[in-house]
């Protein structure tokens, strides 16, 4: 078994990419490997390789009780993508990476078995109401204004990718309908602007992309009346383009303007 090492959180961080893209049966194979390996094999690596790495994300979450329930999501996680479940799997994952990476996180759901299967009680999610979502959907999901503004951000990224290998860039669309960037020193000045500008009924929704590495392209949108969509496209040389397309519950237009 090909055990992949990291020296940084940040190289570790780039390996859940491959999974959350791939598995558990569209790895990458590469002429070089001989004996080729099973895509079985790659996913074992791939979770074994987490498994092995993980010591850099117990040194982000500290508190026992939650490197705990982080291990215990990877676990679900496996479980999942060995079923062939693709959709509990990549979401379970997404979970443990919040846990590490507060940006990423997601609306806590699975974290609630996680921690009842590692100590038979709930505790650190006890307030914690399961929501039906996420739940993976598909482009015919996507607002009118939610596929203008994902249109608009995957080309301004895609503009970004031979010399970037990571960026965040946040776009709205303003009661016109006409698309800007914003910015601002921080992600939560970038959600406050957007917030007021909800507020306000200056906008009428917004984009934010995060390219992470040369191949993953996250782009969250959100719109009034319409889930916020996560969409999470993973681009290789002789791939054609796939996004996956994943619904969460809205985290600015939670509220009917006025």
């Amino acid at each position: 078994m090909k055990i992949q090492t990291f020296e940084s959180l940040g190289q570790y961080h780039d390996s859940w990419a491959l999974i959350i893209g791939c598995a558990p049966d569209h790895f990458p194979e590469y002429d070089w490997d001989i004996p080729p390996r099973s895509q079985a094999q790659r996913l074992e690596e791939a979770f074994a390789s987490l498994r092995a790495g993980a010591h850099f994300a117990e040194k982000k979450i500290k508190t026992p009780r939650l490197i705990s329930v982080f291990h215990e999501l990877l676990k679900m996680s496996h479980e999942a993508f060995l079923r062939g479940d693709r959709q509990r799997g990549c979401h379970v994952l997404q979970e443990a990476e919040g846990l590490v990476w507060p940006s990423r996180a997601t609306h806590p759901k699975h974290v609630v078995e996680a921690e009842r299967r590692a100590f038979g009680d709930v505790v650190l999610f006890k307030e914690v109401v399961v929501s039906p979502f996420p739940y993976e959907g598909s482009e015919a999901d996507l607002g009118d204004i939610q596929r203008k503004l994902w249109m608009h951000a995957s080309a301004q990224m895609d503009a970004l990718s031979n010399d970037k290998i990571s960026e965040t860039q946040t776009w709205v669309a303003d009661s016109n309908g006409e698309i800007h960037v914003v910015k601002a020193r921080s992600k939560k000045g970038v959600l406050q602007a957007v917030s007021d500008g909800v507020r306000l009924a200056q906008i009428q929704g917004y984009a934010m992309a995060t390219l992470i590495g040369h191949d993953l392209l996250i782009v969250d949108v959100e719109q009034y009346g319409k889930p916020r969509i996560s969409i999470r496209r993973l681009t290789k040389p002789g791939d054609t383009l796939n996004p996956r397309f994943h619904l969460y519950k809205p985290d600015v237009f939670t509220q009917q303007d006025g």
